[in-house]
């Protein structure tokens, strides 16, 4: 098995073998005593009779899932509930004998001094919530990618490509400060964005993640003295550890580099390079290029660049420790990883280095900030008028009114004739829901979800359980629909449409996506305005996808020259093309 990959079932972080015997002991009695027994405290009661207060964090890893945190469950009522359950347990879930002063230098040698008091703080906060929901919803979609996934480096490029197909890169100014899962469900974001839920689904199958950057790039980052975060990349490289091999991706390009077994016969690279074969054979990284655009990352980048790894305080807190070996023993999401050894716990700072060694001899792990600065400015957008709004847009294809009332009455100021009732109410979530499916690995529970969504593009859904209209009310409705109604029915079915395909594709059904998706291409020729042509460029990009691995690579390619040349999906389109171009130049 490989090492850099336990045991699916345990919850531990590696323990380092020169950690006195009787201390592990101690840490796995408390992690024992934290998975097979509820939480409880004796208290006396007024009659002298000692009894058990128990507190159940069941309920409250029930809130945390990601189909039920924030749409059923107010985000501030898990943190209350933990907080409640850390006042009477969390000092006998972690490991007591750790010098917590030490801990801190160690830490303070890699972060600033505010992200350290973040992760030594004993109280859960907001953003605590959200991080335990983002490994909740990464631990289940990855059981799902993984199940058919054959070798360790199917495993990694099968998520790699999950991530790239599910979340388009929009500019830095037209994001939000999202985690993983949100930017996940909503399907936009940075490449960092891409980046960080990579390794957020890698770190579920014990995989550590970093990323490259130059040094003067990443000068200050990881430090103590940190003052900025650098500037986003064209190219950001994200690398994937198995042993001691570093497999290398393109979060900004969307492509696993090619490494020297990928022959180029495949319709997308399945054969990562490692940074070891690319710092030693200097015709790798040109092959991630095209003539128009040379690839950016070159050896004499890679040498000078520093790995920093991936993740956040929430993930290194001593808190979340506790809280991992205290959550119920059906949740086997990985919610705590140690930066730094403390401990029995050997830090993923410290593991890095040792498997980077060889490869990179002179360069120093440090850490990523990127995440850490996003859960922060993530706790601040209620407080931004602009962030606020551009969130509410978003979330506006979720909330599109469903009518509460839809008939034809008579009209009291026109004797003989009717008119239209119309009542609306609250969004039923079957938009949103279908996508949470989706993104939880379910593709046949959302594709239904969004086929209703769809529908009501010009006919809003009836009230349940209401009687069936006849076609003149129907005609009543689809004309005297108030417009700012429609327009977000329409918005919405468009959004349906689109990641109904990325479900088809999901499930390797590739010609009904791309049957789908040349359908709505055709529909923007029109004039009908039936849809506002918001996603061409996606279109045009996944339809070339669905054809090219369906085994129509000279259409798809058709299909992949219609994207804008600045849009975010124009590099790898260009490059797809010429890896297309040339198997077929092959097959004559």
């Amino acid at each position: 098995m490989n090492s850099s990959i336990l045991n699916a079932t345990s919850q531990q972080w590696p323990v380092r073998s020169t950690v006195p015997a009787l201390t592990l002991c101690v840490v796995m009695a408390v992690f024992l005593q934290g998975c097979n027994k509820p939480d409880a405290e004796p208290q006396v009661s007024s009659d002298g009779q000692e009894e058990t207060v128990i507190i159940s964090l069941e309920t409250t890893f029930e809130g945390l899932q990601p189909d039920e945190y924030e749409l059923n469950v107010p985000r501030d009522l898990p943190t209350a509930d933990i907080n409640e359950w850390a006042d009477l347990m969390l000092a006998d879930m972690i490991d007591q004998e750790v010098d917590e002063k030490k801990l801190a230098e160690s830490l303070g040698k890699l972060l600033p001094g505010e992200v350290v008091q973040r992760i030594v703080r004993p109280k859960f906060v907001l953003r605590d919530s959200d991080h335990v929901r983002d490994c909740l919803w990464a631990r289940e979609l990855t059981q799902v990618v993984l199940a058919n996934s054959r070798l360790e480096t199917d495993r990694i490029v099968d998520l790699f490509y999950f991530v790239v197909n599910t979340i388009q890169v929009v500019p830095a100014e037209k994001s939000l400060p999202f985690g993983p899962f949100e930017s996940t469900l909503h399907g936009r974001g940075t490449a960092e964005d891409r980046a960080w839920t990579f390794a957020t689904l890698l770190k579920q199958q014990r995989i550590p993640a970093v990323v490259l950057l130059e040094k003067p790039a990443a000068e200050g980052i990881g430090t103590g003295d940190q003052t900025k975060e650098a500037e986003p990349s064209k190219n950001l490289i994200v690398g994937a550890l198995l042993d001691d091999s570093l497999y290398l991706f393109d979060a900004a390009l969307g492509m696993p580099v090619s490494g020297p077994d990928d022959l180029g016969a495949t319709t997308l690279i399945r054969k990562p390079a490692t940074l070891a074969q690319v710092l030693s054979d200097a015709t790798l990284l040109p092959r991630m290029g095209t003539e128009e655009s040379p690839y950016g990352v070159t050896v004499e980048r890679l040498k000078n660049s520093q790995p920093l790894v991936i993740g956040d305080s929430s993930l290194w807190a001593r808190r979340m420790e506790g809280l991992q070996n205290g959550m119920p023993a059906e949740t086997t999401a990985r919610i705590f990883e140690p930066l730094v050894s403390h401990g029995a716990f050997e830090g993923v700072v410290e593991l890095v280095s040792a498997r980077l060694a060889k490869v990179l001899p002179e360069a120093k792990v440090g850490v990523w900030l990127y995440p850490e600065q996003q859960r922060e400015v993530r706790e601040l957008v209620s407080k931004n008028e602009e962030q606020s709004k551009a969130l509410a847009a978003l979330k506006d294809t979720f909330k599109v009114p469903e009518p509460l009332l839809v008939a034809a009455v008579p009209d009291e100021n026109n004797p003989g004739l009717q008119k239209l009732l119309l009542n609306f109410g609250p969004s039923w979530n079957v938009h949103r829901n279908g996508r949470v499916d989706q993104i939880l690995g379910r593709p046949e529970k959302a594709i239904p979800a969004y086929l209703k969504v769809q529908d009501w593009r010009t006919m809003p859904p009836f009230p349940k359980d209401s009687p069936a209209l006849d076609e003149g009310v129907e005609a009543m409705v689809i004309q005297q629909l108030p417009q700012d109604v429609k327009n977000r029915h329409l918005r919405a079915a468009e959004e349906a449409l689109i990641w109904r395909a990325t479900c088809q594709i999901q499930k390797a059904s590739f010609e009904s996506a791309a049957a789908d998706l040349e359908g709505y291409l055709r529909q923007l020729q029109l004039t009908s305005g039936l849809y506002t042509g918001r996603f061409r460029n996606e279109a045009n990009y996944l339809v070339g996808i669905a054809l090219a691995m369906s085994g129509n690579s000279r259409r798809g390619m058709a299909f992949l020259r219609n994207v804008d040349s600045d849009n975010s999906r124009y590099d790898v389109s260009q490059w797809l093309i010429q890896r297309w171009s040339t198997q077929a130049d092959g097959a004559q």
